[in-house]
C-alpha cells in the first residue's frame, strides 16, 4: 500500500513496537480519479460527500446509485472490523466486483467503485470479497488519519524481515501457531 489507515491498530502497533515509529508520517487523503478524457477529479476522504456531490466524474444517476454504499455500511457497521473481516462472512460468497455491479450498477461500479477498491485494497475487485468493498467504503465514511512511512511502505516489510529467518523458493509444509509465536516448517529446493 501507499498509505495505511490509522484505525488499523495492529499494523500501527507493529510499526511502533518494531522500531519504525519515527518513520510514520501523515499521508494525503486526496484521491485522484481520471475520467475517459484523462481529466483528474479529486476527492478528499474527509470531504467525500461534498466532493461526490460536486464531481463531474459520474452523472447524477450514478451518484444516487452510490448512495446505497452508505446504506450498506450503516446497516453492517457493527460487523465492520478491519482487524476481523470474518464478521462479514455473509458476503464472502461473492467478489467485490459481483457485489458492486449488482448493488450499485455498471456505471457507478466502473467509474468509482472499481478504482477505489484497486487503490485501497491494491488488487482487482474480482479477486477480493464483497466484505473488503464494505470495509473500504466504511473507511471513507469515518474521519480518520492516514499514514505512510517516510522511506516508503516497503520499509515495513524490509524492516520486519530483519527479525526473521528468510528462505526464498521454499514450500511451506506446516504452520503451528501458539499464543506467543509461530513455527513454520518448510522444504527448500534441496529438500
Amino acid at each position: 500500500p501507499a498509505q495505511i489507515v490509522g484505525s488499523y491498530t495492529r499494523f500501527m502497533s507493529i510499526v511502533k513496537e518494531s522500531g519504525l515509529g519515527d518513520q510514520l508520517i501523515p499521508a494525503s487523503t486526496v484521491l485522484g480519479m481520471l475520467d475517459e478524457h484523462g481529466q483528474c477529479h479529486d476527492f478528499e476522504v474527509e470531504k467525500m460527500f461534498r466532493d461526490m456531490a460536486k464531481t463531474k466524474l459520474i452523472p447524477f444517476k450514478e451518484k444516487l446509485d452510490l448512495a446505497r454504499i452508505s446504506v450498506d455500511v450503516v446497516r453492517h457497521r457493527k460487523k465492520l472490523d478491519v482487524e476481523d473481516l470474518t464478521k462479514l462472512a455473509e458476503f464472502d460468497h461473492m467478489s467485490a466486483e459481483e457485489y458492486g455491479r449488482k448493488r450499485f450498477g455498471h456505471g457507478a461500479y466502473e467509474n468509482f467503485v472499481d478504482p477505489v477498491i484497486r487503490g485501497f485494497v491494491g488488487t482487482a475487485p474480482n479477486t477480493v470479497s464483497a466484505s473488503d468493498l464494505l470495509w473500504v467504503f466504511a473507511a471513507f465514511m469515518k474521519v480518520q488519519k492516514y499514514y505512510a512511512l517516510r522511506d516508503g511502505m516497503q520499509t515495513y516489510a524490509d524492516h520486519l524481515g530483519t527479525f526473521f529467518e528468510q528462505e526464498l523458493s521454499a514450500e511451506v509444509t506446516a504452520v503451528d501457531e501458539r499464543a506467543s509465536d509461530v513455527d513454520v516448517t518448510w522444504r527448500d529446493q534441496a529438500g
